[in-house]
């Protein structure tokens, strides 16, 4: 299963929410992962 290869996508997006530095981004993530997951079965 997938599940390093998603570790590794959540933890770049992660990166990105950091320097953003804006919570916004992180709660656009944290909406998305449900959605980012489903995709990334696909």
């Amino acid at each position: 299963q997938p599940a390093s290869d998603e570790k590794e996508v959540v933890e770049r997006l992660y990166k990105v929410v950091a320097f953003k530095g804006d919570n916004s981004w992180y709660l656009w993530l944290c909406n998305s992962r449900l959605l980012m997951n489903m995709l990334l079965l696909h």
